[in-house]
């Protein structure tokens, strides 16, 4: 269901593109990027931009998880 966790998901895909210059999830077409937002992880943060404060990183990487009740609140 939808609900602010959505939203929350969202937020860390902004926040992950404002740090690195990147999306998170890539795919040849709109199936294929889908498919890697249900199952793939995004490249690590620091290793495209070491700058970014590590508790940032752990932030955003839970802004980002697959599993909503696990998202910040």
């Amino acid at each position: 269901s939808l609900d602010a966790r959505s939203d929350i998901f969202s937020l860390g895909c902004v926040l992950y593109f404002m740090c690195t210059g990147r999306k998170p999830f890539h795919g040849d077409d709109i199936l294929s990027t889908l498919l890697a937002v249900a199952n793939e992880q995004p490249f690590p943060i620091r290793k495209l931009n070491p700058a970014i404060p590590h508790d940032l990183v752990e932030r955003i990487a839970a802004m980002m998880s697959k599993h909503p009740n696990d998202r910040l609140k």
